[in-house]
């Protein structure tokens, strides 16, 4: 197994990272030409000195530093003349730097730095939503390196992982602990917004993630909410492993530094004993719940779950009824799951306050106070 790590530009979570199977590490410059898949306001504060010395740092372990600029709208400038000199300019500006791996969601730029700056090796995003042999053709044709699978669309669909492994020439990667929601409808709208929020030229802060706001308040709504997902087990890693994946990818990059180590460890060892939220609670989406406070009133059983992904393995799941006619995830969570529903309840209400469109209006046009209402009985 090849384990990518996030990195906080922490030197010390280097070394422990190098003791528990990572083999690659991913992050950026907070702010930059490029853009990225994460906010600006996320991000820790570093510059190109810091840059360089952390890479020289991860090539004493002959870990290999993948710069990300996965941002899944550049506003054209890709195609002015004056921006492309611009985006030249910083392919080497990263060269120089020690960085020999990027990660791209834009075909365009895939060429150019595949036609001028042949020594990087490019990733393909998941923000680019690979699903399908014809989408891993159309990327390998383009000349990508490593292509990272949509982790909505095929974590859990054996049938197309094994279609893909099969055919595919280029390098394969699962990311493991994403935690969004199976088939998302939000996730393009979620992706085109955190892009824009990580580009320099956004002057005004974001006060809220509607997207974000929007999944959290699902997950608090419903507690199976927090198993129709696409996160893999640590467990359950082996059975990825059998059909020919080998590169394993967690997050996320502004996660403190003591679950960045559990996070390491566990999947290095391939077992967790705890709450899996541990594992895959988001740290990085700006949220109107301190991420602190979900772990401290909900508590996913681990152990619980070792069965759970039998039934993905010997079927498909998305032309299914689901919480009609099928409640598989819904028994599992019953018996897995167990949450303060007063902390539930109440932040369920504040996410429907924070989204809602009639406040919104009254907030921004008479600079009205929000309009509260009583907390949502589950």
């Amino acid at each position: 197994m090849e384990l990518i790590a996030p990195t906080i530009f922490d030197n010390e979570l280097i070394d422990y990272f190098a003791d528990n199977g990572v083999t690659s590490v991913y992050g950026k410059l907070p702010v930059d030409f490029m853009g990225g898949g994460h906010e600006t306001a996320m991000l820790r504060n570093v510059g190109w000195k810091e840059l360089k010395e952390h890479i020289q740092h991860c090539q004493k372990y002959g870990m290999d530093f993948n710069y990300v600029m996965n941002s899944t709208c550049m506003g054209l400038s890709e195609f002015d003349n004056d921006a492309r000199r611009r985006i030249f300019n910083f392919f080497d500006l990263v060269s120089e730097a020690g960085v020999r791996s990027v990660t791209v969601s834009n075909p365009n730029l895939l060429q150019m730095i595949k036609t001028n700056h042949e020594h990087l090796k490019v990733k393909v995003s998941a923000c680019c939503y690979v699903k399908s042999v014809g989408e891993v053709k159309y990327w390998e044709d383009l000349g990508a390196d490593i292509i990272v699978l949509d982790p909505l669309q095929v974590n859990r669909d054996f049938k197309t992982l094994k279609g893909i492994a099969r055919v595919a020439k280029a390098e394969l990667e699962l990311i493991v602990n994403n935690n969004c929601f199976q088939y998302c409808p939000e996730i393009y709208n979620h992706q085109n917004f955190l892009s824009h929020s990580s580009h320099h030229s956004l002057k005004n802060s974001i006060e809220q993630d509607y997207s974000y706001n929007w999944c959290s308040r699902e997950r608090l709504r419903e507690p199976a909410n927090f198993l129709i997902a696409d996160w893999i087990r640590p467990e359950d890693v082996t059975h990825y492993e059998q059909i020919g994946y080998k590169r394993f990818k967690f997050t996320d990059r502004n996660t403190p530094v003591e679950f960045l180590k559990k996070r390491a460890a566990a999947y290095h060892a391939r077992h967790y004993d705890g709450n899996l939220l541990d594992l895959i609670q988001h740290f990085a989406y700006r949220d109107s719940v301190e991420a602190d406070a979900y772990l401290s009133n909900i508590h996913i059983d681990n152990r619980k779950l070792d069965d759970y992904l039998k039934i993905f393995l010997r079927s498909e799941c998305k032309a299914k009824d689901c919480g009609d006619k099928c409640r598989y995830c819904f028994d599992y969570a019953t018996d897995a799951i167990t949450r303060d529903v007063a902390f539930c309840e109440a932040h369920v209400s504040e996410k429907i306050q924070i989204n809602d469109q009639k406040n919104a209006r009254d907030y921004v046009m008479n600079n009205k106070p929000v309009t509260y209402i009583p907390a949502v009985q589950l």
